[in-house]
């Protein structure tokens, strides 16, 4: 896909991990509740994990939606993987 996240994601106002700032990582949401879920009932918690899931991939320099997954257990294999090569680094190495 290598679109920009959209909804704000890494934009100010998100509750990100500083911790994490200046490297990369990869993230999974609901595509359902993409900004968190809007509440902790059981049947919200249970939605969130119906359907589809955001692959979300941070590096210092953006926030890049890469792709979709049907299921949970196929987007937290994605996750598992760890981030790929920076594109924008090797970019750089070419120049």
């Amino acid at each position: 896909m290598g679109a920009p996240a959209a909804g704000g994601i890494g934009r100010p106002g998100h509750r990100g991990d500083t911790s994490r700032a200046g490297r990369r990582y990869r993230e999974i949401r609901s595509a359902r509740y993409p900004l968190g879920l809007p509440d902790r009932s059981d049947e919200t918690v249970l939605e969130a994990f119906d359907g589809m899931w955001l692959l979300i991939d941070h590096s210092p320099g953006r926030v890049e939606l890469v792709g979709l997954a049907d299921d949970y257990d196929t987007a937290r294999a994605w996750l598992d993987q760890g981030p790929g090569p920076d594109p924008a680094a090797d970019d750089a190495d070419r120049s």
